[in-house]
């Protein structure tokens, strides 16, 4: 599934976004995530919050990607 970014042309009458095409899941969860990150961010006073959300993109990518590559390699 490719993620589509928000839109700001939300109609929200079914279980998927009619704007951006995403599920109720999706909005909250990627809600959820981006408070905890400015939660722990403002507990911790970063002067450069930049780059930790750069650090924290590049390990998470990291992770997924080895993720998939395992699934993929459990699959063949």
């Amino acid at each position: 599934m490719k993620f589509s970014p928000c839109i700001s042309e939300c109609v929200k009458d079914d279980a998927v976004c009619g704007g951006c095409g995403r599920t109720r899941e999706e909005i909250n969860g990627g809600r959820a995530l981006v408070q905890e990150l400015v939660d722990f961010m403002d507990r911790m006073d970063y002067d450069n919050p930049e780059e930790f959300l750069e650090v924290i993109r590049t390990k998470a990518l990291k992770k997924y990607n080895g993720m998939r590559a395992l699934k993929q390699a459990q699959q063949a």
